[in-house]
């Protein structure tokens, strides 16, 4: 009789979900990795580690591949500079490492003088015979070049100091601190340059009358020269005036309003409270500013007793009254008042939209939503405004020859029919719609499609 014995198996994955403890000795297979452990009655599947065998030989190297990409440029190597030329020498250009440049060096400051450091006080046996110009040293007096050093001459009435270093440095190369006092000499020391050309003494007194002047006299050109002469004066010797303002002339003239004006003193100026600019009471003439009279007001065409804020009586209906003391003898409705129409008509308050892909009613606005060439899918949303219960909403419906989806908001409730979730091509869709304040919805009482 043949045997076959078949070891416990399954996937990778089967074997991590089911996570067995597999008895001592017992073997599991991972058919999908051809990997297996050996059970030793204690571990779980996923902790008992997988059996091997003894390492084999290292395999034979594989053929080298190919040459991978270039490497990006790595960045610039810390290094001398380059160039440069004899005697020059590396200077640093900033802070950071490296950063030098070739530089030719300067000649170094003088650390000491004879010995001296710090301020040097310097004699004539220091720097030999005294120069002609002995109250400043120059690099020749010394022999060297002498870079940032203060000093003091010795034996001399003169003295070098920071302040005349400063003034110096203000004087430009070349010139001359004392100026010639002769401002029009041409040669010498310190002669004024680039100066301006002036009148001479002989011109200027050609053409300015240098006399004396009297009081209130002013210079005028004359067209050749200038004189004093004396200014110009003169009096008012007539003012006169034009419509509405009348002068009564002469130098010193007395200014008003002309008398038909309306008021002989200035219309704009303080009058009495109440007053009004009017002609006569009962005749032609001069308006002038005077209290209202009752000939100044026309007679009104009604009737009315007392003040105008306070009419009483009964006023006709041919007079612009109701003809009637109270509203209700007089037939007349209120906003709020019960009231009974008796043979009236009231117009429906309608909006019409060939299409649209949200409809929302406003109730404040009308009561009947026409919608006449639907050409999208229609989703129709809650009303808006402030409803009372009763209220009354129809919304008609035609398609473009298309049919289209219909979505009702939840507020809408169907009794006894249930609402259209789409159109009929070509069909009218009525649905009558009425506000329920005690559930706050809109319940659909009447639904019809054209048939």
């Amino acid at each position: 009789m043949t045997v076959q014995i078949q070891i416990r198996r399954g996937t990778a994955a089967e074997w991590t979900a089911a996570d067995p403890t597999l008895a001592e000795g017992e073997l599991g297979v991972e058919l999908d990795t051809d990997k297996f452990k050996i059970g030793n009655g204690v571990d779980d599947w996923g902790t008992l580690p997988y059996a091997t065998g003894p390492t084999g030989p290292t395999g034979p190297t594989g053929p080298t591949g190919p040459t991978g990409p270039t490497g990006a440029t790595g960045a610039t190597g810390a290094g001398v500079a380059v160039g440069g030329t004899t005697g020059q020498v590396l200077a640093k250009v900033s802070a950071t490492d490296y950063d030098t440049t070739w530089v030719t060096p300067t000649a170094p400051p003088v650390d000491s003088v004879n010995g001296q450091t710090g301020v040097v006080v310097l004699d004539a046996a220091d720097v030999g015979a005294e120069p002609a110009d002995a109250t400043i040293l120059k690099d020749a007096d010394i022999g060297v070049t002498v870079q940032g050093y203060s000093a003091v001459l010795a034996g001399t009435t003169a003295s070098f100091t920071t302040a005349d270093e400063t003034k110096l440095d203000g004087i430009a190369a070349g010139a001359e601190v004392n100026v010639n006092a002769d401002w029009n000499a041409t040669s010498g020391d310190a002669q004024i340059l680039n100066k301006p050309t002036l009148y001479s003494d002989a011109s200027v007194d050609t053409h300015l009358n240098t006399g004396t002047a009297g009081t209130g006299e002013i210079l005028s050109w004359n067209g050749t020269d200038y004189d004093w002469v004396a200014a110009s004066t003169g009096t008012v010797t007539s003012v006169t005036g034009t419509s509405p303002v009348a002068s009564s002339g002469g130098a010193t003239p007395d200014i008003s309003l002309a008398s038909g004006y309306g008021d002989t003193q200035n219309p704009y100026a303080s009058k009495t409270a109440n007053f009004v600019l009017a002609a006569p009471d009962t005749a032609n003439g001069v308006p002038t500013f005077r209290a209202v009279v009752a000939a100044d007001i026309p007679t009104l065409n009604q009737h009315t007793t007392g003040t105008a804020a306070n009419v009483t009586g009964t006023v006709a209906i041919a007079n612009g009254g109701t003809g009637a003391t109270t509203l209700a003898a007089a037939s007349i409705a209120t906003y709020t008042g019960a009231e009974t129409l008796t043979d009236k008509r009231i117009n429906p308050r309608t909006s019409s939209t060939a299409s649209t892909a949200t409809l929302t009613p406003d109730i404040s606005a009308f009561d009947q939503y026409n919608l006449t060439a639907q050409a999208v899918g229609l989703t129709v949303a809650a009303p808006t405004g402030t409803p009372v219960d009763g209220n009354k909403l129809i919304i008609r419906i035609l398609d473009n020859g298309t049919p289209q989806t219909i979505n009702w908001n939840g507020t809408y409730t169907a009794i006894g029919m249930t609402l259209p979730t789409t159109t009929t091509a070509n069909k009218m869709i009525y649905v009558g719609c009425v506000y329920n304040s005690t559930n706050t919805r809109w319940d659909v009482i009447a639904l019809t499609t054209q048939v």
